[in-house]
């Protein structure tokens, strides 16, 4: 057997491997234990089945320790739509936020370089999954969730920038939606979020 195709069959192993050993964890948490786990048809990058957006969504959600949240959104997010991106980048800015606060009081955080290259993956992921986003709850929230993060930046407790050209793209794709579409809620989250990241810049 050629060495190439052994060394595709063992990478296509360890991260099913590596997926088994997540969801396991997750499915015998208190909250997962009666969660349904349906799968989609479409492959992900490793050959293995990727579990559908609602599954996904329902993992993300029940996953408590960051560990856990770390290593499932490291395994799925080649396949994950820009929802659940979104879901990813707010629950970084609250581990961010315990993270801080845990710094302060002089206590150590072994989080924080997991957590940071977590960060900057998925703000690659959602920039360039930007185009395909139509809906005005995932583009408000998405805003908000850069808008905090710039804030958590600004005041030092992040090492990663969050550039300002992302937020201008959030801004057209918005548009193109059309604001017309955003709903009474969503609709000042955006421009709040939008006002935050651009103060300042005529400066």
């Amino acid at each position: 057997m050629r060495p190439a195709l052994l060394s595709r069959r063992a990478s296509d192993f360890f991260w099913q491997f590596r997926r088994l050993q997540v969801l396991r964890r997750l499915v015998c948490s208190d909250r997962a234990r009666n969660l349904d786990i349906p799968l989609s048809k479409h492959p992900d990058r490793n050959g293995a089945p990727a579990p559908s957006q609602a599954a996904l969504n329902r993992w993300l959600r029940a996953a408590r320790r960051f560990a856990d949240f770390a290593e499932l959104v490291d395994a799925e997010m080649a396949s994950m739509d820009h929802a659940n991106l979104v879901i990813c980048l707010s629950r970084l800015v609250r581990e961010f936020e315990r993270i801080e606060v845990q710094q302060k009081s002089g206590k150590p955080n072994d989080d924080i370089k997991v957590a940071s290259n977590l960060l900057r993956q998925l703000l690659a992921s959602s920039e360039q999954k930007l185009g395909q986003t139509d809906s005005p709850h995932t583009l408000s929230n998405l805003a908000w969730a850069l808008a905090r993060l710039d804030k958590l930046f600004r005041e030092g407790g992040i090492p990663c920038e969050v550039q300002q050209r992302f937020m201008y793209g959030v801004v057209r794709r918005a548009l193109d939606v059309g604001l017309d579409s955003f709903p009474t809620r969503d609709l000042p989250v955006l421009i709040w979020a939008v006002a935050w990241m651009c103060r300042g810049a005529g400066e």
